[in-house]
């Protein structure tokens, strides 16, 4: 793995801020996102390993990915599941039995069974005590308003120029909802109550190979891996993953990384063979 940190001071510093916002969801969802999801654009690969939509177009970015499935926990201590009405957009929507997931394979399984009923869609929210370790889930979106926010000011001071694509030409107002959303509640519920809401959402916006995994919290992007290249022979992804910090025109790169990540070999071939 490469690794490039601007000095070892700031490395530390950064993995106390990773420690404090518990990043084991983070890597849970990531394990998901690009050994599991991201397979699912393999059949649809040109020779110059663009990902291609149905009509055999290369998705561009800031566009859907129509091949890709969305996930979004979010997650706190103790009291979290006292405030999910407060954060989803119907309040009277009946929750889920909270299930304790523990761990990366009780993780992996809990999303498996609900691809199957398809609960992994733009309607449904995940909420993790990380403390208990008790999972439930929504089925509703979560709100994309809060009256007093100032939605403007809040996504230029918490996203980075180049958000929504590499090179920055789409301006950071253009997010889809989730991301919106999931700003919103983090910024919202800072600290009040006791609450410290942090996001995880997988987006299925294509940036450079498919889209990316982006954790939220305070109101700002701290954290975000994406994948720029695919290698079928040795079945790696070559992913970038990047940690901000707070500037004057928003959040800039802290940290950059490149991590090889292996792509689960049964779901690259089953996907490849159901094309």
């Amino acid at each position: 793995m490469e690794s490039k940190a601007i000095n070892i001071d700031k490395t530390i510093i950064i993995y106390m801020v990773l420690q404090k916002h518990d990043s084991k969801i983070f890597e849970w969802v990531c394990h998901w996102y690009f050994s599991e999801n991201l397979p699912r654009c393999f059949p649809y690969m040109d020779n110059g390993g663009k990902v291609l939509d149905h009509r055999g177009n290369p998705i561009r970015p800031g566009r859907e990915n129509p091949h890709l499935d969305h996930l979004l926990v979010i997650y706190d201590g103790d009291t979290l599941l006292n405030k999910v009405h407060e954060l989803i957009t119907d309040d009277e929507e009946e929750l889920s039995k909270p299930v304790v997931i523990d761990s990366l394979e009780g993780f992996l399984s809990d999303v498996r069974l609900n691809e199957q009923t398809r609960d992994n869609d733009d309607d449904v929210t995940r909420f993790y005590n990380h403390r208990s370790g008790q999972m439930t889930v929504a089925y509703s979106p979560l709100r994309n308003y809060y009256a007093g926010t100032n939605e403007k000011q809040l996504i230029e001071k918490g996203l980075p120029l180049n958000f929504m694509s590499p090179d920055g030409d789409i301006p950071r107002t253009k997010i889809g909802k989730a991301t919106r959303a999931s700003l919103l509640a983090t910024d919202r519920f800072r600290g009040r109550d006791g609450l410290h809401v942090n996001a995880v959402l997988a987006k299925t916006t294509e940036y450079f190979f498919g889209g990316k995994v982006v954790l939220f919290s305070e109101g700002r992007l701290l954290r975000e891996r994406y994948a720029k290249a695919y290698d079928p022979v040795s079945n790696y992804l070559q992913c970038i993953e990047c940690h901000y910090e707070p500037a004057s025109d928003g959040v800039v790169v802290a940290l950059k990384e490149t991590k090889h990540v292996p792509v689960n070999p049964e779901k690259a071939v089953q996907y490849q063979l159901a094309a």
